[in-house]
């Protein structure tokens, strides 16, 4: 607990002020919970919303710090496995809650109170929750009434009475619908839930990732309007800033030019700060063909296997278990 102290006093000092905000307000929360479980009133679940770079992740992890500096349980899920790589202690919601995989409005998922996972979510503080928008309404539904038959609870409470911490942010991915229109897509979201109008919306809106440059700044507006002004949806205009290439091997030229290449074959850092994203896996192998065709010396290939045969010797020798 004392390291966790001094990760949560080295955190909070570069906290700003909406991330302040957004933090004692979800502390409070928490401390009500802790005198009062079965109050009902004021809901202690929130949605933190805020584009990426806003510090979404940086806020977990401050508050998984600071309750766990004091002994007490967080819970720390995302939506993809990414995502809860990046929370302490993180595992996947289908994983922690045992969610089932059909987006079943009705259906409940596998815990019962008496489990040891029943008794784990029991003497939970808080729950975070992280890449939210890119979920079945009806998996928070599933958590929602599980949590409260766990804890006992009236079905007017959220999530059992435990505090909640939501996040995400909707001009990313929302949920996949397997063949299913706009309109399906948008109803499956957890805006359209009923337990959306019960939460507390915290915002983010300062972008801790930009360099507070004239550039950069620029280009963020851009990216915001994307979102907030309408006259930029459907089809638009790139700024003058932004170059503009229509061949694999252009683009190349332009972050990759030969002569970084020939750097990068002694020092390894030359490439840092490049690259180059695509939808398709396909288009990013066209990128690795050019530009290792233009990479000076030899041409190596490595082979990469998931599993090793061995002796029962051999396998009793090593110091952990063969996959």
């Amino acid at each position: 607990m004392e390291q966790e102290r001094v990760l949560f006093d080295t955190m909070r000092e570069r906290l700003n002020e909406e991330q302040v905000a957004c933090f004692n307000a979800i502390v409070a929360a928490v401390e009500i919970h802790e005198q009062d479980p079965q109050q009902q009133e004021p809901s202690g679940a929130f949605f933190l919303h805020g584009p990426g770079g806003t510090g979404k992740t940086f806020l977990y992890n401050c508050l998984c710090s600071h309750f766990r500096s004091q002994g007490r349980i967080v819970l720390g899920v995302a939506s993809s496995g990414i995502a809860a790589q990046l929370l302490p202690g993180g595992r996947t919601a289908h994983s922690r809650f045992k969610i089932p995989l059909s987006n079943d409005t009705n259906a409940v998922c596998n815990i019962t109170r008496n489990s040891f996972l029943g008794d784990l979510i029991g003497r939970t503080s808080i729950i975070i929750w992280d890449e939210v928008p890119m979920q079945h309404k009806a998996c928070f539904e599933a958590v929602n009434k599980t949590l409260n038959d766990v804890c006992n609870t009236a079905n007017q409470q959220l999530f059992g009475g435990i505090p909640m911490v939501l996040g995400g942010d909707f001009a990313q991915i929302l949920p996949v619908i397997r063949r299913g229109t706009r309109q399906s897509t948008v109803l499956a979201s957890i805006q359209h839930s009923s337990i959306w109008h019960h939460l507390h919306i915290l915002k983010l809106k300062t972008s801790m990732r930009m360099i507070a440059s004239e550039a950069n700044q620029v280009f963020l507006t851009f990216l915001t309007d994307m979102v907030t002004n309408h006259a930029l949806h459907g089809k638009i205009q790139l700024p003058a800033y932004i170059h503009r290439v229509s061949r694999v091997d252009q683009l190349c030229d332009l972050l990759y030019p030969q002569a970084l290449l020939h750097e990068a074959v002694t020092t390894h850092s030359a490439l840092a700060g490049r690259a180059i994203l695509a939808f398709r896996y396909d288009t990013v192998n066209d990128f690795n063909d050019v530009l290792l065709e233009r990479m000076p010396d030899d041409e190596h290939w490595f082979e990469a296997v998931n599993q090793v045969d061995l002796s029962e010797d051999a396998a009793a020798a090593k110091a952990f278990a063969v996959k």
